[in-house]
């Protein structure tokens, strides 16, 4: 694994989203450009992978992977 990088694996069962934000959701990302509930990830069943939606975030979302 390379320096300063983290990787979790996860998964998801159908129908369930996972909330992405600054504090008190699934998903704690502590910088102050993120909402308090920025986002959500799912698992689309048609395209079979883990979507991300941006739930009208005041800087909107960039996702770099």
């Amino acid at each position: 694994m390379p320096n300063g990088k983290n990787f979790t694996v996860l998964q998801m069962p159908e129908n369930y989203s996972i909330e992405v934000g600054r504090c008190d959701t699934e998903l704690n990302i502590p910088d102050m450009s993120v909402d308090k509930n920025h986002g959500f990830l799912k698992y689309d069943t048609e395209l079979g992978e883990i979507v991300y939606s941006d739930n009208d975030s005041k800087y909107g979302s960039q996702l770099m992977i």
